[in-house]
């Protein structure tokens, strides 16, 4: 397992996965943080031949403690919206 710090968020590569951890407090914040890593990330996965899958792969969970409000807002890279996923597995 390997951890990369990019900017304001933890990159976590383990085999073939990547999990990406970014704490925000608000959906705008998280949305620009969102694309930035992106950006970083796309730049390179294409230096290394490699794509992110939005279609089938790619998606976030909104963690929060008990009394924080939940982010209602969406999230999008190059017009592809990023699902939102109550559950995955997470390997590492």
């Amino acid at each position: 397992m390997l951890k990369v710090l990019i900017q304001n968020a933890l990159l976590i590569l383990f085999a073939d996965d990547t999990s990406i951890i970014v704490p925000d407090s608000s959906i705008v914040d998280l949305q620009c943080d969102m694309k930035d890593v992106f950006e970083e990330l796309n730049n390179w996965f294409n230096v290394n031949l490699l794509l992110l899958n939005f279609e089938k792969k790619t998606g976030f969970i909104h963690f929060k403690t008990q009394y924080a409000r939940e982010i209602n807002g969406k999230l999008q890279y190059e017009n592809k919206l990023i699902a939102n996923l109550s559950d995955t597995k997470f390997l590492g």
